[in-house]
């Protein structure tokens, strides 16, 4: 069991070292798939994963996910699936918390 304040507590003293590029920190594997928890601020590069699916739970503020030919504002509570091999990247213009799941190769 995880409690929402502990995942964030361990995403707040996640040291520089211990995220990747997106401030995303493993907070649970299940099988072969994690889940991690960060905040975004700014704008991040286009990219694609070309085997995985990858999803976006917005917790606290609001991103924008930009595909080449449209963007989705996310707010607090929703989520986006990014289909394998769609070019996107994430937004903010203030920090936002999310969660990202998604095969833990990604």
């Amino acid at each position: 069991m995880f409690a929402w304040s502990e995942v964030l507590a361990k995403v707040e003293r996640a040291g520089r070292n211990d995220v990747g590029a997106l401030g995303l920190r493993t907070v649970a594997t299940i099988n072969d798939i994690a889940v991690r928890a960060g905040r975004f601020s700014g704008r991040h590069a286009f990219h694609a994963h070309a085997d995985e699916d990858e999803l976006f739970w917005v917790i606290d503020g609001e991103i924008t996910v930009e595909f080449r030919d449209r963007a989705v504002r996310l707010a607090a509570g929703e989520m986006l699936v990014v289909p394998r091999g769609v070019e996107h990247r994430t937004a903010t213009t203030d920090e936002a918390r999310v969660v990202v799941i998604h095969p833990s190769s990604t």
